[in-house]
């Protein structure tokens, strides 16, 4: 264990105190979906709003399919689909949008990843990046996992179990960013969905080091209930566990997981919920999940952080305030001896500062924002930003 946990931590020390001064941060979402399996608008239309809307970076990881080859969608099946046409050739012109009728159906050639990155992406303005949603699924629970900057698809592995299933994919897609020489980026989404994935599962998923802690679609369930925790106990539990058995800590990311682009209100998967902000050299997907991998990054549903910093004595953090806005930051972890996690430190105001005892096992921040969060994942949320695990 011990040898494990320095392995990991001089690694965040060394990003941030030599490269800081070197980059900047990028937001970017990680999990959304379009026509090309279950989202209710073209491809063009999701990246788009992504782009409109301040975003850097973005995917789209539709169910078991890359945006590769042809497939055509249904445009007028119903209020929603022939809504979704009209926006479309409205926002890019007839010109973009090929078409034909067939026994009085109207269908359209959904755009490819190539077709639409091509349109979107800008140096130093938009990237867009490959993605898979690999779903997949064990004894009718739901066990889906995102992998980003795929060349080839990668079909459900399948398995004897849960942890199984986990395992065989975090191999495939370690077998192709090996095959490939590039860099790919995978997590484990929604743990609470159809109350699949338990604190065992991500504290013996070895082959993943990050997760959804936040996933914005309203049916996922990150709060728990009276008989299932929450997505960040969860974490802090797994992350005990992970560091007694020597596994890499489990890193917290927030994501849209966007299906819904029509209406924007509760009870809808909407996009512009959670994100992940990277600080990273440049906005190229090298450089972005590379930075992604060393946990160069924060998790966000409104919070803007000026700045961050860990190192071997101390958890520093400077909050981009709004005027008239309270925020809390919580310096959460586990202290050596113990098998729970609790607040070591709270701290009103913008700025705070955690130095170290010398018996933490890992700590990690929370900032709390009194602002009302816009189209919340749950009524009552405020907008909250989640900084990433330092093991001692």
């Amino acid at each position: 264990m011990k040898t494990n946990s320095w392995r990991i931590f001089p690694l965040i020390i060394i990003l941030v105190v030599s490269c800081r001064y070197e980059t900047r941060f990028y937001k970017g979402n990680l999990h959304a979906h379009s026509y090309w399996s279950d989202g209710d608008h073209y491809p063009e239309m999701v990246m788009d709003w992504y782009k409109s809307n301040g975003y850097h970076f973005a995917v789209l990881s539709d169910h078991n399919v890359l945006q590769t080859g042809e497939k055509w969608t249904l445009a007028n099946r119903n209020e929603t689909t022939a809504s979704a046409y009209h926006t479309c050739v409205e926002r890019f012109g007839d010109e973009w949008v090929e078409e034909e009728t067939r026994n009085d159906s109207l269908l359209v050639r959904l755009h490819a990843f190539e077709e639409y990155c091509s349109y979107f992406n800008e140096p130093g303005s938009f990237l867009s990046i490959p993605a898979e949603e690999i779903t997949d699924g064990f004894g009718g629970k739901p066990v889906h996992m995102n992998a980003v900057n795929l060349v080839s698809l990668i079909p459900p592995q399948h398995g004897q179990s849960i942890s199984d299933i986990l395992e065989r994919t975090a191999i495939a897609v370690k077998n192709q960013a090996d095959t490939l020489d590039q860099p790919l980026f995978s997590f484990i989404n929604h743990p609470n969905f159809g109350w699949a994935l338990t604190t065992e599962h991500l504290a013996q998923a070895s082959g993943f080091c990050f997760f959804e802690v936040f996933n914005g679609h309203p049916s996922v369930r990150n709060y728990g209930d009276s008989i299932h925790p929450g997505t960040e106990t969860m974490w802090d539990e797994a992350n005990i566990a992970r560091l007694q058995n020597g596994i890499p800590i489990l890193m917290g990311i927030a994501t849209d997981d966007a299906h819904n682009y029509h209406e924007f209100r509760s009870g809808k998967a909407n996009p512009g919920r959670g994100w992940v902000m990277v600080r990273a050299r440049s906005l190229h997907s090298d450089a972005i999940l590379q930075a992604l991998e060393k946990g160069d990054f924060y998790a966000s549903t409104g919070i803007v952080l000026e700045d961050f910093s860990v190192t071997s004595r101390y958890y520093r953090i400077s909050v981009l305030e709004e005027p008239g806005i309270q925020y809390t930051i919580q310096f959460i972890g586990c202290r050596k001896g113990n098998n729970h996690a609790e607040i070591l430190d709270e701290r009103t105001g913008a700025e705070a500062e955690y130095r170290y005892t010398g018996d933490e096992l890992f700590v990690r921040a929370k900032v709390i924002s009194s602002k009302p969060k816009s189209n919340p994942f749950a009524e009552g949320d405020t907008e909250v930003a989640w900084l990433q695990p330092a093991v001692r």
